[in-house]
Protein backbone atom coordinates (compact mmCIF):
# COMPACT_ATOMS: atom_id res chain seq x y z
CA UNK A 1 0.00 0.00 0.00
CA UNK A 2 1.41 3.40 -1.01
CA UNK A 3 0.39 6.55 0.85
CA UNK A 4 1.45 10.14 0.00
CA UNK A 5 3.73 10.46 3.01
CA UNK A 6 6.52 13.01 3.10
CA UNK A 7 9.56 10.96 4.08
CA UNK A 8 12.74 12.43 5.53
CA UNK A 9 16.40 11.42 5.45
CA UNK A 10 19.32 12.43 7.69
CA UNK A 11 23.09 12.02 7.17
CA UNK A 12 24.14 8.44 7.90
CA UNK A 13 25.07 8.11 11.56
CA UNK A 14 23.46 11.43 12.47
CA UNK A 15 20.97 11.98 15.25
CA UNK A 16 17.31 11.27 14.53
CA UNK A 17 15.07 13.09 17.00
CA UNK A 18 12.09 10.96 17.97
CA UNK A 19 9.71 10.92 20.87
CA UNK A 20 9.64 14.52 22.08
CA UNK A 21 5.98 14.67 21.10
CA UNK A 22 5.27 11.68 18.96
CA UNK A 23 6.05 8.98 21.55
CA UNK A 24 8.67 7.29 19.37
CA UNK A 25 7.73 8.69 15.97
CA UNK A 26 10.03 10.95 13.98
CA UNK A 27 9.56 14.55 15.07
CA UNK A 28 8.47 16.65 12.11
CA UNK A 29 11.20 19.15 11.10
CA UNK A 30 8.54 21.85 10.84
CA UNK A 31 7.74 21.65 14.55
CA UNK A 32 9.38 24.09 16.99
CA UNK A 33 10.49 21.31 19.37
CA UNK A 34 12.61 19.51 16.72
CA UNK A 35 15.37 22.01 15.80
CA UNK A 36 17.93 19.28 15.11
CA UNK A 37 15.65 17.63 12.59
CA UNK A 38 15.01 21.01 10.98
CA UNK A 39 18.75 21.42 10.43
CA UNK A 40 19.59 17.94 9.16
CA UNK A 41 16.48 16.29 7.69
CA UNK A 42 15.96 16.39 3.93
CA UNK A 43 13.46 14.96 1.47
CA UNK A 44 14.79 12.72 -1.26
CA UNK A 45 13.84 15.33 -3.85
CA UNK A 46 16.26 17.70 -2.11
CA UNK A 47 19.09 15.20 -2.49
CA UNK A 48 18.76 14.01 -6.07
CA UNK A 49 21.15 16.69 -7.38
CA UNK A 50 24.03 14.71 -5.83
CA UNK A 51 25.99 12.70 -8.39
CA UNK A 52 26.37 9.80 -5.97
CA UNK A 53 23.63 8.97 -3.46
CA UNK A 54 23.73 6.06 -1.01
CA UNK A 55 20.40 5.56 0.75
CA UNK A 56 20.22 3.44 3.88
CA UNK A 57 17.55 2.21 6.24
CA UNK A 58 16.44 -0.67 8.41
CA UNK A 59 14.16 -3.41 7.01
CA UNK A 60 10.54 -2.37 6.70
CA UNK A 61 11.13 1.40 6.71
CA UNK A 62 10.02 1.84 3.11
CA UNK A 63 13.24 2.67 1.22
CA UNK A 64 12.05 1.22 -2.09
CA UNK A 65 8.69 2.98 -2.06
CA UNK A 66 10.26 6.31 -1.06
CA UNK A 67 12.77 5.90 -3.87
CA UNK A 68 10.12 5.12 -6.47
CA UNK A 69 7.97 8.07 -5.38
CA UNK A 70 10.95 10.39 -5.97
CA UNK A 71 11.04 9.27 -9.63
CA UNK A 72 7.34 9.43 -10.55
CA UNK A 73 7.84 9.45 -14.33
CA UNK A 74 10.04 6.35 -14.51
CA UNK A 75 8.85 2.84 -15.34
CA UNK A 76 10.38 1.12 -12.31
CA UNK A 77 9.12 -2.35 -13.10
CA UNK A 78 10.15 -1.96 -16.75
CA UNK A 79 13.72 -1.01 -15.91
CA UNK A 80 13.68 2.75 -16.46
CA UNK A 81 13.42 5.07 -19.43
CA UNK A 82 15.72 6.81 -21.94
CA UNK A 83 17.74 8.59 -19.24
CA UNK A 84 17.38 6.10 -16.37
CA UNK A 85 18.34 2.49 -15.81
CA UNK A 86 16.38 1.08 -12.87
CA UNK A 87 17.57 -2.15 -11.28
CA UNK A 88 15.64 -3.97 -8.55
CA UNK A 89 17.92 -6.69 -7.23
CA UNK A 90 15.00 -8.89 -6.28
CA UNK A 91 14.64 -9.35 -10.07
CA UNK A 92 18.36 -9.99 -10.66
CA UNK A 93 19.41 -13.63 -10.08
CA UNK A 94 23.08 -13.39 -11.07
CA UNK A 95 25.92 -11.31 -12.52
CA UNK A 96 25.10 -12.25 -16.11
CA UNK A 97 21.59 -10.84 -15.80
CA UNK A 98 22.91 -7.62 -14.25
CA UNK A 99 25.43 -7.16 -17.06
CA UNK A 100 22.74 -7.76 -19.68
CA UNK A 101 20.32 -5.27 -18.13
CA UNK A 102 22.94 -2.57 -17.52
CA UNK A 103 26.21 -2.66 -19.44
CA UNK A 104 24.86 -4.54 -22.48
CA UNK A 105 21.59 -2.61 -22.60
CA UNK A 106 20.77 -0.21 -25.47
CA UNK A 107 20.36 2.65 -22.98
CA UNK A 108 23.88 2.19 -21.62
CA UNK A 109 25.45 1.88 -25.07
CA UNK A 110 23.66 4.97 -26.35
CA UNK A 111 24.75 6.90 -23.26
CA UNK A 112 28.39 5.85 -23.76
CA UNK A 113 28.33 7.22 -27.31
CA UNK A 114 26.58 10.55 -26.68
CA UNK A 115 27.08 13.49 -24.32
CA UNK A 116 23.91 13.13 -22.23
CA UNK A 117 23.54 12.29 -18.54
CA UNK A 118 22.30 8.93 -17.27
CA UNK A 119 20.91 7.93 -13.88
CA UNK A 120 21.62 4.39 -12.65
CA UNK A 121 19.36 3.33 -9.75
CA UNK A 122 20.24 0.18 -7.81
CA UNK A 123 17.47 -0.75 -5.39
CA UNK A 124 18.01 -3.50 -2.83
CA UNK A 125 21.79 -3.65 -2.97
CA UNK A 126 21.75 -5.87 0.15
CA UNK A 127 20.32 -8.59 -2.11
CA UNK A 128 22.84 -7.76 -4.84
CA UNK A 129 25.89 -8.34 -2.66
CA UNK A 130 24.50 -11.77 -1.73
CA UNK A 131 23.73 -12.83 -5.30
CA UNK A 132 26.86 -11.37 -6.91
CA UNK A 133 30.16 -11.89 -5.11
CA UNK A 134 32.15 -8.68 -4.51
CA UNK A 135 29.47 -6.75 -6.39
CA UNK A 136 30.60 -3.22 -5.49
CA UNK A 137 34.22 -4.00 -6.44
CA UNK A 138 32.93 -5.38 -9.75
CA UNK A 139 30.76 -2.30 -10.34
CA UNK A 140 33.61 0.08 -9.53
CA UNK A 141 35.89 -1.75 -11.95
CA UNK A 142 33.32 -1.54 -14.75
CA UNK A 143 32.71 2.17 -14.16
CA UNK A 144 36.42 3.07 -14.42
CA UNK A 145 36.16 3.00 -18.21
CA UNK A 146 32.81 4.84 -18.33
CA UNK A 147 32.25 8.62 -18.55
CA UNK A 148 31.28 8.84 -14.86
CA UNK A 149 31.19 12.64 -14.96
CA UNK A 150 27.88 12.19 -16.81
CA UNK A 151 26.58 9.45 -14.51
CA UNK A 152 24.29 9.87 -11.49
CA UNK A 153 24.28 6.84 -9.23
CA UNK A 154 21.54 6.15 -6.65
CA UNK A 155 21.90 3.08 -4.42
CA UNK A 156 19.46 1.83 -1.76
CA UNK A 157 20.68 -0.70 0.80
CA UNK A 158 19.91 -2.01 4.27
CA UNK A 159 22.21 -0.22 6.69
CA UNK A 160 23.76 -3.33 8.25
CA UNK A 161 24.54 -4.95 4.87
CA UNK A 162 26.53 -2.10 3.33
CA UNK A 163 30.11 -3.12 2.30
CA UNK A 164 31.89 -0.08 3.76
CA UNK A 165 35.34 -0.58 2.24
CA UNK A 166 34.26 -1.26 -1.35
CA UNK A 167 31.55 1.37 -1.02
CA UNK A 168 34.18 3.99 -0.20
CA UNK A 169 36.14 3.08 -3.33
CA UNK A 170 33.04 3.51 -5.48
CA UNK A 171 32.32 6.82 -3.78
CA UNK A 172 35.88 8.03 -4.43
CA UNK A 173 35.62 7.07 -8.10
CA UNK A 174 32.58 9.31 -8.43
CA UNK A 175 34.26 12.12 -6.49
CA UNK A 176 31.63 12.35 -3.76
CA UNK A 177 32.11 12.96 -0.04
CA UNK A 178 30.50 10.71 2.56
CA UNK A 179 28.80 13.72 4.13
CA UNK A 180 26.96 14.59 0.92
CA UNK A 181 26.12 11.15 -0.42
CA UNK A 182 25.22 8.87 2.52
CA UNK A 183 21.73 9.30 3.98
CA UNK A 184 19.49 7.27 6.26
CA UNK A 185 15.69 7.03 6.11
CA UNK A 186 13.83 8.26 9.19
CA UNK A 187 10.83 6.54 10.81
CA UNK A 188 7.31 7.75 10.11
CA UNK A 189 5.94 10.86 11.78
CA UNK A 190 2.86 10.82 14.00
CA UNK A 191 0.88 12.59 11.25
CA UNK A 192 1.88 9.85 8.78
CA UNK A 193 0.47 7.19 11.09
CA UNK A 194 -2.74 9.19 11.51
CA UNK A 195 -3.14 9.41 7.72
CA UNK A 196 -2.59 5.65 7.40
CA UNK A 197 -5.21 4.95 10.07
CA UNK A 198 -7.78 7.05 8.23
CA UNK A 199 -7.04 5.16 5.00
CA UNK A 200 -7.80 1.91 6.88
CA UNK A 201 -11.04 3.36 8.29
CA UNK A 202 -9.52 3.20 11.77
CA UNK A 203 -10.00 5.99 14.29
CA UNK A 204 -6.51 7.58 14.43
CA UNK A 205 -6.79 8.87 18.00
CA UNK A 206 -7.94 5.53 19.34
CA UNK A 207 -5.27 3.68 17.36
CA UNK A 208 -2.45 5.92 18.63
CA UNK A 209 -3.72 5.57 22.19
CA UNK A 210 -3.46 1.79 21.82
CA UNK A 211 0.02 2.08 20.25
CA UNK A 212 1.31 4.10 23.19
CA UNK A 213 -0.45 1.97 25.79
CA UNK A 214 1.00 -1.26 24.35
CA UNK A 215 4.44 0.31 23.79
CA UNK A 216 4.62 -0.56 20.07
CA UNK A 217 5.43 2.87 18.65
CA UNK A 218 8.65 1.50 17.12
CA UNK A 219 6.56 -0.96 15.11
CA UNK A 220 3.96 1.66 14.18
CA UNK A 221 6.70 3.97 12.87
CA UNK A 222 7.63 1.46 10.12
CA UNK A 223 5.27 1.08 7.15
CA UNK A 224 5.40 -2.73 6.98
CA UNK A 225 4.54 -3.32 10.63
CA UNK A 226 2.22 -0.31 10.77
CA UNK A 227 -0.02 -1.86 8.14
CA UNK A 228 0.02 -5.14 10.08
CA UNK A 229 -1.08 -3.35 13.27
CA UNK A 230 -3.82 -1.47 11.43
CA UNK A 231 -5.18 -4.69 9.95
CA UNK A 232 -5.35 -6.13 13.46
Amino acid sequence: MILPWKRFWVPLGGEISCGIYGNGFFDSPSENWAPRNEESARTLEDLLHEQCLFLFGEPGLGKSIALEQAFPGVDHAGGGDDTTIWIRFRDIPDAATFIRRVFDSPRWRIWISNDQKLTLVLDGLDEGVIKIKDFLAFLTSELRTAPVSRLNLVVACRTADWPTSSGSKLQNLLGSSRLNCSWELCPLRRMDVEAAAVSFDVNPNHFLEQVVERNVATLAARPTTLFFLLRQ
